[in-house]
Formats: structure tokens, sequence, C-alpha cells
């Protein structure tokens, strides 16, 4: 088994499809399209006009057995000064020997650039989907909620890895919600009419203004947030205009 960075388009295309052949079968895996993870990784992608990515592929016998990506994510150091670097696209066999390659393979790409400790995954960055899956796993994901094979987070704890930090996501019956807490909900609704606030539909009309305001209100509200990277203008115009998509 051996552990190649991506240099080709051929191996690109094998990074990107590997996870369909690996979830073959598996009823709860939803596939990213392949087109969205193309332009996620591509030099058109706005982060990565100030950061930087290495992919790797583990290839056994020809066939690929593994991917994995490294994350240089010089947002994430200006705001947390915390020498830190990031993997995902973390997908794999249920092989020890192949995840830790795949995982050093990382940490010697980000240690050439100084970098000291590696967190993971996530894919690109906090405003992507992170963490791994380790309950659930008999219900289909959610809107950038991670899924992922059983033995992944066993995989990287044998390989040396701790856990950081919980990701909770929840499904919620919003007829229930909107039922049991109708006083909330009328409170809300009367704070609005007193202060002046309005809730609108966007329009192609006012979308430039928009989005500007809203990365200001996105980046504000999530600031806090364990890991939130702030997105510039050109970021948030490209997950805007995807989103209008």
């Amino acid at each position: 088994m051996k552990v190649c960075k991506v240099l080709s388009k051929r191996d690109l295309r094998r990074f990107i499809h590997f996870p369909h052949r690996l979830y073959q079968g598996d009823e709860n895996y939803v596939p990213s399209l392949n087109i969205v993870v193309k332009s996620t990784l591509s030099n058109k992608n706005p982060f990565l006009k100030h950061s930087e990515t290495a992919l790797f592929l583990a290839i056994e016998n020809e066939i690929v057995v593994g991917r994995i990506a490294a994350i240089y994510n010089k947002t994430h150091l200006e705001t947390y000064h915390d020498n830190a670097g990031f993997f995902g696209f973390f997908d794999a066999i249920n092989d020890i020997s192949v995840a830790k390659s795949l995982l050093e393979a990382c940490e010697q790409w980000l240690a050439e650039k100084g970098i000291k400790k590696m967190i993971g995954p996530v894919n690109l960055t906090t405003n992507d989907s992170c963490g791994f899956l380790t309950d659930g796993f008999l219900s289909p994901p959610m809107f950038l909620m991670p899924y992922n094979k059983v033995y992944y987070n066993d995989l990287c704890i044998q390989s040396g890895y701790e856990k950081l930090i919980d990701l909770h996501s929840y499904k919620i019956d919003t007829g229930m919600s909107l039922e049991k807490y109708n006083n909330v909900y009328l409170k809300g609704l009367d704070i609005m009419k007193t202060n002046g606030i309005k809730i609108r539909n966007m329009s192609k009309r006012t979308f430039q203004k928009d989005i500007e305001q809203l990365r200001f209100v996105y980046n504000k509200a999530n600031e806090n947030n364990w890991g939130f990277m702030p997105l510039n203008g050109e970021e948030f115009k490209a997950m805007a205009h995807y989103c209008r998509v």
C-alpha cells in the first residue's frame, strides 16, 4: 500500500469518486455531487486564494483504498493563532494502516509549513461539514451534516487522535414545536412588530446588497462559536450564489 499526492486530473477523479464505491449498497449514503466537490477543491474556490490544500490517495494493488485532504487555513491561523492545520475529506477502508498512513501524509505536509497540530475532519472549513458521525447511523444525513462508516472514529483514535468536542444535530417537528411553544412564537412576533422588524424574501433586485448585509450578520452571530472561520466578501458571495442555484 502506498500514499500518493493527487497531481493529475485522473487522480482527482479517483479522489472524488472513491466514496461512491466505498459506500455502495449503503441505503443512507447520500453522495455529494461530483461537480460540487470538484468546484470546492478547485482554484476557483475563493478559500484557496489565501489558503492551501494537498490531496492524497492510498492505493493498494492499483486500487484506491482511502483518501484525505490536508488543509492549511491562513484565515484560521490569523484568527486563532493556535498553529493548527486541518484534515478533511477522509474516507478509507477499515484498515488502521491505511488510516494512519493518510493522516501521517497530512501531518508531514503541514509540518513542512510549520504547523504542529492537526484538527479534523473539516471539509474544507468549519463553514462546511465537520466531524465524524458517531451515533445515528440508521438515518440519512441532513444537509451539511457528516455521514461516514461506523469505524472512522475508531481509526482516528487508534492513530493517536482524541476527541476535541461533540457536535450535536437535532431533528425538530416544526408543527409540534409551534403548537407547544406558541406563546413564545407570538411574543416574538409582537417584539418584531414593536421594533419595526419585518421578514421578507431575498430578491434578484437587492441580491448583492442583501448578501453583504447577511455576511455581517453571519460573521457576527457565529464569532463566538468553536472554530468559526469568518468569511470574506468573495467567499460569502460564492456561498450565496451556490445556495441561490
